[in-house]
């Protein structure tokens, strides 16, 4: 916030009162009174408000490539700045083709989307293959963030059968 420098009081000039024989009659006069600074309550800046939907299969099998579906919606009036979406995928998964732009920082697939006008949305899609050892239900988390909004995420489970008679081809020779 900038700083605001209190404003100089000066208090006025009052001639003294004369008396009739023209001598004056010290007056002493009540300080001025001291206004206090104004309050700066600086308007914090506008939020926008960001809504994530991650779909995926409900159901796939090992040693497979799956496409989750990831949408992030501008729900405010204001434009959200700098959106960043961050994938955690579970053991088991990997990238098979990263979508553009995408790098990975810390074990997370990161997405810088920029600015993301009000009411607008985007859509990435992810391929991801599944290893053939990986079964069960596996969860996936999605985060997305902005400089002026709060974080929201998403997650989007699928259960993994593994795929039977997978069988090792055997050199000999």
């Amino acid at each position: 916030p900038p700083v605001v420098t209190p404003p100089v009081v000066t208090p006025p000039v009052v001639p003294p009162p004369v008396t009739p024989v023209g001598n004056p009659v010290p007056v002493t006069t009540p300080p001025a009174a001291v206004t206090q600074p104004p309050t700066l309550t600086g308007t914090p800046p506008p939020r926008s408000t960001l809504t994530v939907i991650k779909r995926g299969p409900r159901a796939a099998r090992s040693n497979k490539t799956v496409v989750f579906t990831i949408t992030v919606k501008n729900t405010s009036a204001v434009v959200a700045s700098a959106v960043t979406l961050r994938a955690l995928l579970p053991a088991g998964y990997s990238v098979a083709k990263p979508p553009k732009g995408a790098r990975f920082v810390k074990g997370k697939l990161v997405i810088n989307l920029g600015d993301l006008a009000a009411g607008a949305s985007v859509t990435i899609r992810i391929r991801v293959r599944l290893d053939r050892t990986v079964r069960g239900n596996r969860c996936n988390i999605v985060e997305v963030s902005a400089g002026n909004a709060p974080v929201v995420s998403a997650q989007a489970c699928t259960r993994i059968v593994r795929v039977k008679g997978v069988s090792r081809t055997r050199v000999t020779g």
